[in-house]
């Protein structure tokens, strides 16, 4: 920053050296050890670096307090650590004890330092390490058992065999999609973990520098996703266990033999044991896809805190316009400090970007052809008069499912979009004219932050996460189950045609 705009040198020869410390004295800000030396010995520090006089001085409290305001911002960044409070203690509760039991939760919370930690010989490392293993594997085995089932297809030559085979690979298609996604998001945390647990000192960080409140309406978003995850696993394992309907089975088989390498003669053994090949089969189907819906439930939670926190900052810039006009521009207002905020809060929402990038990609890659899979078996029950009711209404639940989670991910991620937009018009308002020149300067800055860059969440920049997105794919999607449904009904028609022919000729060669 220039000292002479703030009328303390006229020349620029005068105000050189001090600039070079002042810049020294903002290093050694950033890299302050004790919070309660911090007062002391900061005033100490720049009032040898200013070399100012009293007047000076109480000119640049101001300025000395957005400083210390920095410091405090950039310290999960500097070598020294410092404690902040943990405010996600409660909040976070239920889906870390929900990741703790999937074994997906590499990092911890260390309280002597007060910070997340990621260490490589903890227990909840070397879990995660045996997950991406156990996934691994899964990976290796699918690809195994698809080579192998598709071989053998040419065997099954009767009608009622080809329509089972459909729907097993069918649904190993949809698995295979959960798998995929699970391995990718298992191997990313651990490559990424380091940078998730800056992301979460940065919260802490930030709140405790800030009064911006990330958490309103975290613990209900949080418990009602857990809510609805373990009550689909505990309705699909209630099925396993009673008389699941036909497409359950045959898919819950076709995952045996495709994922877990289970050899065809094992079901023709007793009910009891097939029963218990079934639910152990189901067991891992589950826990794939909860693998895979918590990786997407931290993404939406994410979501959440960045849209709290923006619209926490959108109130705090409109009370302090507001403020500013009610003075009529005599005092300075607090727009460094927002400056400074506002830069943390984009910086969080592209660490956000980058963490969750691969993830992104992969989940709607796969997701457009889980949902297209989906709502072609549910056409296919439609369209074939054979499938009793239960069998419609589980492929419905099914694409619904999808389609819902979909969505909310989608929503999440477009309202940060949609949050920051609300800034610019808030920026409209304006300062008055006999602002300080400090202000006037604060006010271009948060002019060129809010409308040069806009703030988004994209899948690895390749594609823009937002309304018209959603709309675009929805679209899609609803336009592929139309045309299969088109495509069904003379398919049947002409099945049946054939079914009455082959049935009049029975009839002709008994006569």
């Amino acid at each position: 920053m220039c000292l002479s705009t703030m009328g303390f040198v006229s020349a620029e020869s005068r105000w050189l050296p001090r600039r070079e410390q002042a810049e020294k004295g903002k290093i050694w800000a950033v890299k302050v050890l004790s919070p309660s030396e911090t007062e002391r010995r900061l005033r100490q520090r720049f009032d040898e670096a200013f070399e100012l006089c009293e007047n000076e001085k109480m000119l640049l409290w101001p300025f000395k307090q957005e400083l210390e305001t920095k410091s405090l911002f950039l310290v999960p960044e500097t070598p020294h650590k410092a404690s902040f409070p943990n405010i996600f203690r409660r909040s976070l509760r239920p889906l870390r004890m929900c990741l703790r039991v999937l074994s997906i939760l590499p990092f911890t919370y260390n309280v002597s330092r007060g910070q997340y930690v990621m260490k490589w010989c903890t227990f909840a490392f070397l879990q995660s390490v045996i997950t991406a293993i156990y996934l691994t594997v899964l990976m290796v085995t699918i690809v195994v058992g698809g080579v192998t089932m598709f071989s053998q297809s040419e065997i099954h030559q009767t009608q009622e065999n080809i329509t089972i085979f459909d729907i097993k690979m069918l649904v190993v298609l949809l698995i295979g999609g959960n798998l995929m996604n699970a391995w990718v998001q298992v191997l990313s945390l651990l490559y990424g973990g380091q940078r998730v647990c800056g992301l979460l000192n940065s919260w802490n960080s930030l709140v405790a520098a800030t009064h911006l409140d990330p958490l309103k309406g975290l613990q209900v978003t949080m418990r009602m996703q857990i809510g609805l995850l373990c009550g689909f696993c505990v309705i699909v394992l209630t099925l396993s266990l009673m008389e699941a309907p036909d497409v359950l089975v045959w898919g819950l088989d076709g995952v045996a033999q495709t994922i877990l390498l289970v050899p065809e003669e094992w079901f023709y053994q007793s009910p009891a044991f097939v029963k218990v090949v079934r639910v152990v089969t189901c067991v891992v189907c589950l826990h794939l896809f909860s693998v895979f819906k918590s990786f997407l439930f931290s993404f939406i939670i994410n979501c959440h805190m960045l849209k709290n926190g923006l619209a926490s900052w959108n109130h705090q810039l409109s009370d302090a316009l507001e403020a500013m006009w009610r003075v009529g521009g005599r005092r300075r207002g607090h727009l460094g400090m927002l400056v400074q905020s506002h830069f943390q809060l984009v910086r969080l929402v592209r660490e956000t970007e980058e963490i969750f990038g691969p993830m992104l990609q992969c989940y709607y890659g796969s997701t457009v052809v889980i949902l297209c899979t989906e709502l072609y078996l549910l056409a296919y029950r439609l369209g074939c008069s054979i499938y009793s009711a239960d069998g419609v209404v589980t492929i419905a639940l099914m694409t619904l499912q999808t389609a819902a989670v979909f969505t909310m991910v989608s929503l999440s991620a477009a309202a940060i979009e949609e949050v920051a937009n609300d800034s610019i018009d808030i920026l409209r308002r304006g300062i008055p004219f006999n602002t300080s020149n400090r202000d006037k300067f604060n006010m271009e800055e948060l002019t060129m932050a809010l409308t040069r860059s806009p703030i988004y969440i994209t899948g690895g920049k390749f594609f823009v996460i937002n309304r018209p997105f959603i709309i675009t794919v929805m679209s899609a999607v609803i336009t592929y189950f139309i045309v299969m449904i088109q495509f069904m009904q003379p398919c049947q028609d002409q099945a049946d045609t054939n079914n009455t022919q082959l049935l009049g000729s029975t009839q002709e060669d008994f006569s």
